[in-house]
C-alpha cells in the first residue's frame, strides 16, 4: 500500500467516526469538545509511537554491538586454532620426551613457589616491624590481631612444606622466631589490659571492647575448630584414610592454641583477688597478724563501691559470655569467706584477745550491710553464706559471752549477799534482779542488732545457762539459811523474804525475755527451754519459803515438842499448847510477813504453814507415846478447830484449809471413834494419802485406850480392804505424802 492510499484510507475512517459522533444537530456544540479530544489522542498516540520506535533503535544497536564482538572473538579463535595448529606442528618432535618435559614443568612450579616463599620470607624483617608499629596503638589492637595471626599461617604452611626437609626446617624455625616472640609480646599486652580493665572501663573503654573482641576472636576459631576435629573424628570412625589424617593433622593444631577465654578468667580472677587483697591493706595488726575487725569493716565499703562501678561501667564493656559481675561478686565473696575463716580460726586461738562485741559486729556487718548491697545490685544469695565461716568465732562467742555473763552474775550475787534489803511499797526486794536482767536484755538487744536468727539463738541460749548457773549459786545459799539459824534472825528474814521478791521479779523478767524472741524461727524457739529457766526461780521461791518455814518452827518446836505429852494431856494447866503454836505462827506473820512479802507468795507461805504445821501435829500424834483417854478426844477436836480457824482468819481458802485438815479429823476419829465405824474413815484418809500403809494404823490404833484385840484386827482388815481396793498409780509409783517422812522417822 503507497502512502498516499494509506492517507485516503485514515481520512475516510476519521469521515466515518466524525459522522457518528454529529449524528444530532444539538451534538454540534460539541464540536470544539471533540477536536480537543481526538487532539490529546493524537499526541498520545505519537508519544507512544516515538517510544516505541527509540526502544526498537536501542535494541537493533546493541544488537549490532553484540554481533561485532561475536565477529571479534571469532577471529581470535581462529587465530588461536591457527597457533595451535602451528604448535602441534611443532612439538610433534617432542613426544618421544614427554617424561622430561613433565618433569621439567613440575621444577619450574617448584621454582616458581619457593621463589614466592623466598619472597615472603625476606618481606618478614618488614611485616614484623610494621607490626610492632601497630602494636604501641591500643586502638589498633584488631588489626594487629589480624596480622599477628597472617604471619602464623604462613609460618605453619612454609613449616609444613620443609618437615621433609629437617635441617631447613630448623632454620626456618630460627627465621620465624621473631613472629613467636612478637606473638607472645601480644599476648602479654592484650592479657595486661585486660588485668587493667577496670581503669580501661572508666578511662578508655573502647580499647577494653577491642581486647574483649580479640579474645571472642579466638574463642569462636578455637570452637570452629574443635568442631571440625569432631567431624573428622566422626568420619574417621567410618575408615575414610582422608579423614583420618585431617582429624589427626586438626586434633595437633588444637593442642598447640591457647584457649583464649579461659586464660582471660583465669586473669580476671587473680586480678580481681589482687584488688582484694591490696583494699585491705593495713587491716591487720603489725605485730600479731591478726586481723583488725573495725578497720575490715570500715574498708569494705570500698569493695561495695567496686562492686558498684563493675554494675555501672565494666558490665557495659563486656559481653554476657563473660558474666563479670558475677564473677566479681564471687572472687569478692570467696576472699571474704577466706578472710573471715582466717579471722575465726585466730579467734579460736588460746589467749586470742577477741571480744564478743567484735564477733556481734561482723555477724551485723555480714546481715545488714553484705548482703543488703549485694541484693541492691540485683545479687542473689552467694553461697557458702558467710556465717558459715564464723562457725569457730561463734562457738567462741558462746564461750565468751557466757564467762562474761557468769562473771557479772557472779559479781551481783555477791555484791547481793553483803547488800540489805530495800523497801519499796512495803516489799522487801534487793537489786539483783533488775541489775542482772538489764545486763542480759543489753546482750539480747545487741545480737538482734545483728538480725541473725542463730546469733540471737546463742546469746539468750548463753543467757539461759547463766541464769540456770545463777539459780544453783542461790539454791546453795539458801540451803545454808534452811539449815543454820545467824545471830541475826529479823535481818536474815527480811533478806529472805527479799529473795522471794526477787525471784517473783524473776519471773516476769524471764517471760519478758522469752517475748523478746518470740519472732525467731520455730527450731530455736523450741530449742531455748525457757521452761527449765521457769522451773529453776519457781524452785528458788519454793526453797526460800521453806527457809521462812524453818525460821517459823524453829521457833514454835518447843511448843510442838509438848503436843500429846503430859503439859498437853494436863487439861488444868493454863493455855492450850497448840494455841501457843499459832500464836507464834500469828506473830510472825503480822509482824515479819504480811505486807512484806507480795501478797500471793504469803497466801502460799499460810498454805505450806499449815501444811507443816498438820504434818508435825501428826508426826506428834503417831511418835510420841500417850494413850486417848476420853478427856482428851474433846482437845484433838478442839486443836482442828482452833487450826482451821486460824487459818481461815489469815483469808487462807476454806477449801484448801478444809483439805489439810480433814487428815487432823480423820486421824482424830482413828484414835477415838468406834472401831465398826473406822471403814469410811480409811477410805477418806487414802483418797489423799495412798502412802498410809498398816504400820501406820497401827500406831494410831495403838493410842487407844481399851482397844480389844479382836475390834483391832478388825479396824485392821478393813483398813487392808480399803487399802487393796485403791486403783493402781499410772505411773506405777505411789504418790509420796508426809505419811512417808513419818514412816522414815518411825523407822530410826
Amino acid at each position: 500500500m503507497s502512502e498516499e492510499d494509506a492517507q485516503r484510507g485514515a481520512r475516510e475512517r476519521a469521515i466515518q467516526r466524525v459522522a457518528l459522533e454529529l449524528q444530532q444537530p444539538d451534538q454540534l456544540a460539541r464540536v470544539e469538545q471533540i477536536r480537543a479530544k481526538h487532539y490529546n489522542k493524537k499526541v498520545s498516540l505519537e508519544t507512544q509511537l516515538k517510544n516505541l520506535v527509540t526502544s526498537q533503535l536501542k535494541e537493533a544497536r546493541e544488537g549490532i554491538e553484540k554481533l561485532n564482538q561475536a565477529m571479534k572473538i571469532l577471529t581470535k579463535i581462529k587465530k588461536n586454532a591457527g597457533t595451535v595448529r602451528d604448535l602441534s606442528t611443532e612439538t610433534q618432535s617432542l613426544i618421544p620426551y614427554y617424561d622430561v618435559v613433565q618433569e621439567v614443568n613440575v621444577t619450574r612450579m617448584n621454582l616458581t613457589r619457593t621463589r614466592n616463599q623466598l619472597s615472603s620470607l625476606l618481606t618478614i624483617p618488614e611485616k614484623v616491624s610494621m607490626i610492632q608499629g601497630l602494636i604501641e596503638d591500643d586502638m589498633n589492637l584488631l588489626e594487629t590481631h589480624r596480622e599477628i595471626r597472617n604471619l602464623e599461617k604462613s609460618r605453619d604452611f612454609v613449616l609444613k612444606q620443609a618437615e621433609p626437609f629437617p635441617d631447613q626446617q630448623k632454620q626456618l624455625r630460627d627465621i620465624f622466631r621473631t613472629v613467636d616472640k612478637l606473638a607472645e609480646d601480644f599476648d602479654e599486652h592484650l592479657f595486661a589490659l585486660l588485668t587493667d580493665h577496670m581503669e580501661l572501663a572508666r578511662e578508655n573503654p573502647a580499647v577494653l571492647v577491642k581486647v574483649l573482641q580479640v579474645i571472642l576472636r579466638e574463642e569462636r576459631l578455637l570452637q570452629r575448630m574443635q568442631k571440625e576435629a569432631k567431624d573428622y573424628e566422626n568420619s574417621a570412625s567410618y575408615g575414610s584414610s582422608s579423614s583420618t589424617a585431617l582429624m589427626l593433622a586438626t586434633s595437633s593444631e588444637l593442642a598447640k592454641r591457647k584457649n583464649y577465654f579461659d586464660i582471660a578468667r583465669e586473669r580476671l580472677y587473680l586480678s580481681l583477688r589482687e584488688t582484694f587483697f591490696k583494699l585491705f591493706e593495713g587491716c591487720k595488726d603489725e605485730r600479731t597478724g591478726d586481723w583488725e575487725i573495725q578497720p575490715f569493716v570500715d574498708r569494705t565499703r570500698k569493695l561495695m563501691d567496686l562492686l558498684e562501678r563493675c554494675f555501672d561501667e565494666v558490665t557495659q564493656c563486656f559481653p554476657p559470655k563473660f558474666q563479670i559481675l558475677n564473677l566479681y561478686v564471687t572472687v569478692f565473696h570467696e576472699s571474704l569467706y577466706e578472710v573471715l575463716s582466717e579471722i575465726s580460726k585466730r579467734a579460736g586461738r588460746e589467749g586470742s584477745q577477741f571480744s564478743a562485741t567484735e564477733t556481734l559486729l561482723l555477724v551485723k556487718w555480714v546481715k545488714t550491710f553484705y548482703e543488703p548491697q549485694l541484693l541492691r545490685i540485683g545479687v542473689e544469695e552467694k553461697k557458702p553464706d558467710l556465717i558459715d565461716a564464723l562457725d569457730t568465732l561463734i562457738d567462741e562467742f558462746r564461750n565468751r559471752i557466757f564467762k562474761l555473763m557468769d562473771e557479772w552474775a557472779t559479781r551481783i550475787f555477791e555484791k547481793d549477799r553483803d547488800a540489805d534489803p530495800e523497801i519499796i511499797d512495803g516489799i522487801f526486794y534487793t537489786l539483783s534482779p533488775v541489775t542482772l536482767f538489764t545486763f542480759i536484755t543489753q546482750q539480747i538487744e545487741l545480737a538482734q542488732s545483728t538480725t541473725t536468727p542463730m546469733m540471737v539463738f546463742v546469746t539468750v541460749d548463753e543467757c539461759r545457762k547463766c541464769l540456770l548457773a545463777y539459780q544453783r549459786r542461790w539454791a546453795d545459799k539458801l540451803q545454808e539459811y534452811s539449815t543454820l539459824i545467824g545471830t541475826d534472825r529479823q535481818a536474815e528474814i527480811e533478806y529472805i523474804m527479799a529473795q522471794v521478791n526477787n525471784n517473783s521479779r524473776c519471773l516476769d523478767y524471764v517471760a519478758e525475755m522469752e517475748q523478746m524472741v518470740s519472732d525467731l524461727e520455730d527450731q530455736y524457739k523450741h530449742a531455748l527451754q525457757f521452761d527449765q529457766v521457769l522451773d529453776g526461780f519457781q524452785s528458788l521461791l519454793k526453797m526460800a519459803r521453806q527457809v521462812m518455814l524453818f525460821y517459823i518452827f524453829n521457833s514454835c518446836d518447843e511448843d510442838i515438842k509438848k503436843l500429846f505429852g503430859k503439859e498437853w494431856q494436863d487439861s488444868a494447866i493454863e493455855g492450850d499448847i497448840t494455841l501457843a503454836v499459832l500464836a507464834t505462827i500469828n506473830d510472825y506473820f503480822v509482824n515479819t510477813f504480811k505486807g512484806h512479802l507480795l501478797d500471793n507468795y504469803f497466801k502460799k507461805l499460810a498454805l505450806e504453814t499449815l501444811e507443816e504445821l498438820v504434818e508435825r501435829y501428826i508426826s506428834q500424834m503417831i511418835l510420841t507415846k500417850w494413850t486417848c483417854q476420853p478427856k482428851l478426844v474433846e482437845q484433838l477436836h478442839k486443836d482442828v478447830r482452833n487450826i482451821t480457824q486460824f487459818f481461815l482468819d489469815w483469808e487462807v481458802r476454806d477449801k484448801f484449809v478444809n483439805a489439810r485438815v480433814q487428815v487432823l479429823s480423820d486421824c482424830a476419829d482413828i484414835v477415838s471413834i468406834d472401831p465398826g465405824r473406822l471403814a469410811p474413815i480409811f477410805e477418806s484418809l487414802l483418797s489423799s494419802y495412798p502412802d498410809v500403809d498398816q504400820k501406820i494404823i497401827e500406831k494410831l490404833l495403838d493410842r487407844r485406850s481399851g482397844l480389844e484385840k479382836k475390834a483391832r484386827q478388825g479396824a485392821l482388815d478393813d483398813f487392808k480392804r480399803k487399802h487393796d481396793a485403791l486403783p493402781p498409780p499410772a505411773d506405777g509409783v505411789v504418790k509420796e505424802t508426809m505419811f512417808t517422812k513419818i514412816r522414815s522417822k518411825m523407822n530410826k
